[in-house]
Parts: structure tokens; sequence; C-alpha cells
């Protein structure tokens, strides 16, 4: 009716079904059309051309209509054959895998793959959601716009965070040129098991030292210093690694000081 109106103004039965013009013995529609007259103007003819193109291509039959699964090799459907299907086309190999950390919180380690990822609310992000229209410089150090790698990597006030948790740990000072960089300095650190995996937590719980004095200082005007931030994250460290970690018999002194041989 919509896309043929001639050949449906000349229909005679006008709520019949394509199905019941199908010729079954000639396996075709030639032949069963029900019109009130032969067609005769070229629209007419042109829109019998362009339906028949359509419907030729198409075998009916007298089985009943069943849902089939063609996304993958397998004739079964699943939940893992259509991620499969939808990841068939997308080129994985660059993407970054975030490495989750056991004994801090949930909270810590999202806010960190989700800072990785530039995911977070930070002013530019917000700005291009065009939900913020003010000054976007950074809060902590007032110098560059305020994106997730300025404020967790190359922030003066970071920056000095990361050489206080250095020197904290007993390791080389931190430079990192990415994000990745810092979630991946345990790895270069050149420490080992327990101090190694203990190292990976703070990073972490760095971040979210920081993401929690920027919220401080822009809405409750409260400045933190990168000491007062390196207090936090031992404190916090301290907190969650000695009661979510198996080795909760670690005790302040040695976290304070950095030895766990």
């Amino acid at each position: 009716m919509n896309r043929f109106p001639n050949l449906f103004r000349i229909e005679a039965e006008k709520t019949c079904s394509i199905a019941s013009r199908y010729n079954s013995p000639l396996q075709s529609f030639s032949g069963c059309w029900r019109w009130s007259r032969n067609l005769i103007s070229d629209v007419e003819r042109s829109e019998w051309s362009d339906f028949l193109s359509l419907l030729n291509p198409l075998k009916l039959s007298c089985s009943e209509d069943k849902w089939c699964w063609i996304g993958g090799s397998a004739s079964m459907f699943s939940v893992a054959a259509v991620k499969c299907f939808l990841r068939s086309n997308v080129d994985f190999s660059s993407n970054y895998v975030f490495k989750w950390s056991k004994w801090v919180p949930k909270k810590v380690n999202i806010l960190a793959w989700r800072a990785q990822m530039g995911r977070i609310a930070t002013v530019d992000a917000l700005a291009r959601r065009n939900c913020f229209n003010g000054d976007e410089s950074c809060v902590l150090c007032g110098d560059g716009q305020e994106t997730a790698d300025h404020l967790f990597r190359s922030c003066a006030v970071a920056s000095e965070v990361w050489f206080l948790v250095s020197r904290w740990c007993k390791i080389s000072p931190i430079f990192a040129f990415s994000l990745e960089d810092l979630l991946e300095v345990h790895d270069f650190s050149g420490l080992g098991g327990k101090a190694k995996d203990i190292l990976k937590g703070i990073v972490m719980v760095g971040w979210w030292c920081i993401w929690k004095a920027r919220n401080d200082r822009r809405f409750s005007n409260k400045y933190s210093s990168a000491a007062s931030i390196v207090q936090d994250i031992k404190a916090l460290g301290y907190l969650w690694y000695s009661n979510r970690s198996k080795d909760r018999e670690v005790s302040w002194e040695n976290w304070f000081s950095f030895s766990f041989m």
C-alpha cells in the first residue's frame, strides 16, 4: 500500500497477504494477482517490475516459521556467541588492559579504571557534555586544563605527591608520561613479592586521595598540600591493606617505614 500504491489501487482484495498470492505448484508469485484491470500505465509497470524484483528471490514453504541463529559457526544461540559476533570486526589490540588490585576497595579500582579511560567528571569531560562553562584550569595547581591525565600525573601537586610516595616506598623517583605508566610503575620499581603488590595498590589509593583533594578544593574551598595528601595515602592504605589483604598482621611501624621483608 505504501511502497506500491498504484498496484494496491487495482487490487480487488485489499486485505490479502503476500503469501495468499503465492503459486505453490509454480513456486512463484505469477498468475495469482486479482487486479480489477490490466496494467496500463508506465508507472504501474515500473512498480510491478520493482515488486517482482523483491518477490522472485523468495521461496515460501508450508512449514512453520522459526528463528535461526546465523551470527556464528555454532547453530545454537548463546550470549558468548553474541559477544564474539559483536567483537568480530573490532580491533582491541591497542586497548589498555586494566588490572585491578585485590586489597583496595572496589570504589578505588573503579575510579582508577574510569580515570584511565578519561571517563570521570573532570572539567574537560563536563565541558564536552555542555555541563560546565566556568574556569577549566586545575584547582590544585592553577596551571593547565583539568583533565584526568593532568590531575593525576602532570599537575604540580600530583608530581610532588608521587615524589614523596617514591621516597616513602624507597624506589627511584616516579616519572610517568601517561596514566598507564603510573598504573604499571610497580612492574619497573625493582620491588618484588609483597612490596610490589602493595605499591600497585598505593598508586590507586593515591589517585583516590588526589581526587578527594580536588573535590574538597572545588566544592568546599579546602586546600590540601601534597604532604597532607601523602599522609592520607599512608593512613587509608594501611587501613585497607590491614583489613582487606591476607597479611593482616602488618604493623603500622612496618607500613610507615615500608618494610616488608
